[in-house]
């Protein structure tokens, strides 16, 4: 447990610090941030390079390279492809489905000689 000494030290700060944010908003600044950590900028260069790996077909494009129709796609494809674009309350239902490349290679191997 923290001393009463280094307590009050601590509060110090936090006094210190509310007064440069409560100073900021009165300005209509927004209130000072610290940077992100060394692990917090790993990991979003990993989320980076790892989106850019990720190449999506849409169902139409699939249909043309399989010579199936687009609605057996969806059957094949249902639980998992990435669903976008999900309506609005009142709006009709209109909605994309992508496959990425990697479920789609691992389908094409589970069915490879599988007759049709």
């Amino acid at each position: 447990m923290n001393s009463p000494e280094r307590r009050e030290e601590l509060f110090a700060l936090m006094r210190e610090r509310q007064k440069v944010i409560g100073a900021s908003t009165l300005l209509g600044e927004p209130p000072p941030r610290r940077s992100p950590s060394e692990a917090t900028l790993k990991r979003r260069e990993r989320l980076r390079t790892a989106l850019a790996q990720v190449e999506m077909y849409r169902v139409g494009e699939v249909a043309e390279i399989l010579g199936v129709s687009r609605w057996t796609l969806h059957k094949w494809f249902r639980n998992k492809a990435v669903t976008v674009g999900t309506p609005k309350p009142g709006m009709p239902l209109r909605q994309t489905m992508l496959i990425p490349r990697a479920v789609l290679e691992e389908w094409i191997e589970e069915h490879r000689g599988v007759a049709s």
